[in-house]
């Protein structure tokens, strides 16, 4: 079964809200306390009833409520749902709907809906007198549990030394029987040799069942025949990754809800292990909640994944009131979402290389249609960032270098960046400037001049008229104005035939495409 629909009402900071889930990846942004973290624990309510609390009513509110639509229920799945309702003309659905509600006074409820759908005119009745108690989905393992909990704690973890049947199966946020959870997956060698892989990948070590202080086992790892680290010394991150893990490598068919795993992770560790969800998302859902940019691009990648933006607004309220806006799969908005949460598109560790443009003219040009039309073996693998002007070249470069060198202890993109300027005499100077600057460190071939004064002059011959007439134009602003309209125009242009557009391009900006497949050579 899968979520499809979740409806809060007077929960915490939501209002009324709702999310359209993906059977696959649902991937949660926002800023700090905008109500990421409440979407996780609503759900995980489904499995421990008891989770939220009267704390978490709306302010000023008697009650919270919470529906789910529950779709692909399967044959063993239907014994925690209202009962089949049998009538002539009435088919029942594979669509289940679980409400939670709880007032002020501590009064709780919780009970399961059906759906049928009349077949004559099918109208959808609610057969609200049908409706049962539910008592939660399972929380062992062994009895069909469904929610596997990663959530964010502040406290030091408690970690279990007994082993009992009830630590290896039950589902616990805590990870608090990580160890018996380990022991289960000894027992099965394909699982036990893929997860002693992804440790050592993930965070540079093996771990394994090692002697507790007094009665049974705990985890850690050895660092010599008698020395051995235990797992508590290794932070609060490393165990929900190990447990996130175990489960991973062990589950299809289940929820998972993840809160901000990138925490404790470098960023080569954290991409192994968003493969790794990303193989699991075919056969599981997943709700992650993240301030990554590296696990937004990493995971919106993916075919059928959801991007929700939860925005809060504070402006002129008593209550702080969020709202959840599924993000459009196209690549301007989803661009325009890390800009809100304040990236900069220069900040980031998603690419093997960057192309630093003198202004967005080349830069639109090049990303949206010269490389993936010419050079496809760069998409997604080279950043493009837009400079404001000839003079601000220079400054963006130096910005990109001292990340480089200080963010990741160790020059990694050393000659994997270029600087592209127009051949004019300001680009001339500037890119010779820079060659003299970097010359101990950067071969001066990744600083580019372009034999054309303007990169319009590589659009195709149709729109070479409307250039030289807006380069005759004195007034800057004016001509900055008609170089974004006439940017549109030939991009719109570009994408209604490709053929014909990459005919046009071959013969205009010939030069440039060279450039790029020389690039594209350099990065292999």
């Amino acid at each position: 079964m899968i979520i499809e629909k979740i409806n809060l009402k007077n929960l915490r900071c939501f209002e009324n809200a709702e999310l359209n889930l993906s059977k696959s990846l649902n991937i949660l942004v926002g800023f700090n306390n905008s109500g990421k973290s409440t979407i996780l624990k609503s759900v995980y309510s489904l499995q421990e009833l008891f989770y939220l609390r009267e704390t978490d009513i709306r302010a000023r509110e008697d009650s919270f409520s919470i529906e789910f639509e529950i779709g692909q229920v399967n044959k063993p799945e239907q014994s925690y749902f209202a009962p089949a309702y049998f009538h002539p003309g009435i088919r029942a659905t594979t669509t289940r709907y679980i409400n939670i509600t709880l007032n002020q006074s501590g009064e709780r409820e919780s009970y399961t809906l059906e759906k049928r759908e009349l077949t004559a005119d099918e109208r959808t009745y609610v057969g609200d007198q049908r409706k049962q108690k539910f008592d939660g989905f399972p929380n062992r393992e062994d009895k069909g549990g469904f929610i596997y909990p990663f959530l964010t704690t502040r406290k030091k973890a408690f970690i279990s030394t007994q082993g009992s049947v009830e630590d290896t199966f039950i589902i616990r946020d805590s990870q608090s029987n990580l160890p018996a959870k380990v022991q289960k997956i000894n027992g099965i060698p394909t699982i036990n040799e893929e997860f002693r892989r992804l440790c050592k990948t993930i965070i540079g070590y093996e771990v394994v069942p090692i002697a507790a202080q007094q009665n049974g086992y705990t985890l850690g790892m050895y660092s010599g025949p008698y020395n051995t680290i235990p797992i508590e010394a290794m932070g609060e991150g490393v165990i929900n990754i190990i447990g996130l893990l175990v489960n991973l490598l062990t589950e299809d068919g289940k929820l998972f809800l993840l809160e901000e795993i990138e925490n404790d992770l470098h960023p080569v560790a954290l991409k192994i292990l968003l493969d790794l969800i990303i193989k699991k998302a075919k056969n599981n859902q997943v709700i992650i909640s993240t301030h990554s940019d590296v696990v937004l691009k990493h995971l919106s990648a993916i075919e059928g994944a959801k991007i929700f933006y939860i925005s809060q607004d504070n402006t002129g309220l008593a209550i702080p009131t969020s709202t959840i806006q599924e993000v459009p799969a196209s690549p301007q908005q989803r661009r325009d979402i890390l800009k809100l949460l304040g990236y900069d598109l220069s900040d980031r560790d998603l690419f093997e290389g960057y192309l630093l443009f003198e202004e967005s003219s080349a830069e639109r040009i090049v990303r949206d249609f010269i490389i993936p039309n010419f050079v496809p073996e760069l998409h997604h693998k080279i950043g493009t960032i837009a400079a404001n002007g000839v003079d601000d070249v220079h400054a963006k470069f130096k910005h990109l270098h001292d990340l480089f060198l200080y963010v990741h202890s160790s020059p990694v993109y050393k000659n994997k960046a270029w600087v592209i300027a127009d051949g004019d005499e300001a680009g001339k100077r500037n890119i010779e400037k820079m060659q003299n600057d970097y010359k101990k460190s950067w071969s001066p071939e990744h600083f580019v001049c372009l034999s054309e004064e303007q990169f319009e002059r590589y659009y195709p011959a149709l729109f070479q008229q409307e250039v030289e007439r807006i380069f005759s134009i004195q007034n800057k602003k004016i001509q900055r104005d008609e170089k974004l309209t006439l940017l549109n125009q030939v991009l719109e242009w570009l994408q209604e035939d490709k053929k014909r557009a990459k005919k046009a391009l071959d013969e205009s900006a010939k030069e440039v495409i060279e450039l790029f497949q020389k690039i594209a050579t350099a990065l292999k």
